[in-house]
């Protein structure tokens, strides 16, 4: 199991880039994609330096996991890549963001329409989730 440091003054520098979290901006829902820009955070500064991620979706702000109804796929939507992309009827992608600590995603509702959220796995182990995900767009 993962124990977290104990900062002081002789080991702060040393973990100077461990992200403790992320952050969330969604874009609108255009075409029943919606794009997310996920920005990694240590201390409370944007990163300096790429870093692996977990992600996955949820049907559910608690984080279970939707695997009887998951409907989003999710690819690279630009800064960062995905070295783990997300395989046909799986949940769980990894990713390496950018040199920035950015990672942009697109994401696709198969139904068009319903409720999700995107956890990311920090290295450290900690989860952050986003806000709700809401698709309305209908298939024509």
């Amino acid at each position: 199991m993962f124990n977290k440091p104990v900062m002081n003054d002789s080991t702060v520098a040393a973990y100077k880039d461990i992200p403790w979290y992320c952050t969330f901006t969604l874009g609108t829902e255009a075409a029943h994609v919606r794009t997310c820009a996920i920005q990694v955070y240590n201390f409370g500064n944007a990163l300096t330096q790429a870093v692996a991620i977990k992600l996955f979706p949820s049907a559910t702000a608690t984080g279970v996991a939707d695997n009887t109804n998951n409907t989003i796929t999710l690819t690279s939507g630009g800064a960062g890549i995905l070295t783990k992309p997300q395989a046909t009827g799986s949940l769980d992608i990894e990713a390496e963001t950018g040199s920035t600590g950015l990672l942009n995603l697109d994401m696709t509702q198969a139904n068009a329409t319903g409720d999700r959220y995107l956890r990311a796995v920090m290295p450290d182990g900690t989860i952050v989730t986003s806000a709700v995900i809401a698709f309305t767009g209908a298939f024509e």
